[in-house]
């Protein structure tokens, strides 16, 4: 075993193995003859001429049945050796080694498309894996800085020697980590359970853009404290769906808007139908993404950016793009550093 990819397959397959077998066959049965023929002789008077004619017959029989049978061993191991390394792949994959690769260009085509799909596997098992780990050690890492702060700012509650106003900031900021920890696991727990879930069920009409100035009018308290200035243009549009994820998806853009937006800032707001569709358009002016950043930028507590890693979880963005693909629609970023990010959200829309 090892890693790389597996080889281009030859040209014979599974025939010659069932050739290997037919030999086989043809042994036993010279042996069944001989015995046939030795109670023909000795019973019915078979003629000494006839016998020897015969017995000649069932040598060859018997010799070419014996080199078939020499060549089935030789083969065996050839067609075989494919399938105990895929055994011994797959007791590597039960104790968790998902990196395992099998490289054999010989043997019959059906096996080497089973080491092929077994290789797909591992691969996709591997990532999966890898995945998973750093899915942890993001997640810790987000439930470690509020934590702390939290138990600092507990202590320093302990102490006789604060002033009311120190006390009363550190409880705010007590306060202010204890939601940014309930949120934190309110939206892992709801994205655990949409990633999940397949379709969309309580789909009702209601007017999308009636939504989406609620949303705005929901975070007016968060981007009037940035003096950020709002160009709304908002078309009517009735759409069918869940209303409640639905908002998670404006909810979460204006505020991922807001958030990264500098103090006196533009926010633009569109939402038209087109070709079929309903696009809701979000863009700011605020600190940007780099190309890198832009290809993660849905992933699930990635934060590629540190000027960005103080104001986000990285979940955000995740719940976004889930409740569009159950609704079977997109959502895409463009971004420069320093210039502002745009997110276009495109619904497919019933007439």
């Amino acid at each position: 075993m090892n890693k790389g990819k597996v080889k281009k397959p030859g040209k014979h397959t599974l025939r010659l193995a069932l050739i290997l077998m037919v030999f086989r066959v043809m042994l036993i049965s010279s042996v069944i003859m001989a015995a046939g023929f030795w109670v023909l002789h000795e019973h019915f008077n078979l003629s000494t001429e006839g016998f020897r004619i015969l017995g000649t017959l069932i040598v060859l029989f018997i010799l070419s049945a014996a080199i078939g049978s020499a060549l089935s061993g030789v083969f065996k191991e050839e067609t075989l050796k494919p399938l105990y390394e895929l055994n011994r792949a797959t007791k590597e994959i039960a104790k968790g080694h998902f990196d395992v690769q099998i490289d054999h260009e010989k043997g019959p085509l059906e096996i080497r498309e089973l080491v092929k799909n077994f290789n797909a596997m591992a691969s996709d098992l591997s990532g999966i894996e890898t995945m998973r780990t750093n899915f942890i050690n993001d997640f810790s890492h987000e439930l470690k800085t509020p934590i702390a702060s939290v138990c600092g700012f507990a202590r320093q509650l302990q102490s006789d020697a604060l002033t009311p106003e120190q006390r009363d900031e550190y409880i705010s900021i007590i306060i202010q980590e204890s939601e940014r920890l309930s949120n934190l696991a309110s939206n892992i727990l709801l994205l655990s359970k949409l990633e999940s879930q397949a379709l969309v069920s309580g789909r009702t009409d209601f007017y999308l853009d009636e939504q989406i100035r609620s949303a705005i009018l929901l975070l007016e308290k968060d981007w009037s404290r940035k003096n950020l200035k709002l160009e709304i243009e908002l078309n009517e549009v009735v759409y069918h769906g869940d209303a409640e994820l639905m908002s998670m998806i404006w909810i979460n853009l204006l505020d991922n808007a807001v958030k990264f937006s500098r103090d006196g800032g533009y926010i633009i707001v569109k939402c038209f139908k087109q070709n079929g569709n309903v696009k809701v358009i979000v863009s700011d002016t605020g600190i940007g993404m780099d190309e890198e950043t832009q290809k993660h930028a849905f992933d699930k507590l990635y934060q590629g950016d540190a000027s960005r890693a103080s104001e986000g979880n990285g979940i955000g963005l995740a719940l976004v793009k889930r409740v569009a693909e159950l609704c079977g629609g997109a959502v895409g970023v463009k971004s420069r550093p320093g210039e502002g990010s745009v997110f276009t959200v495109t619904l497919p829309i019933a007439e």
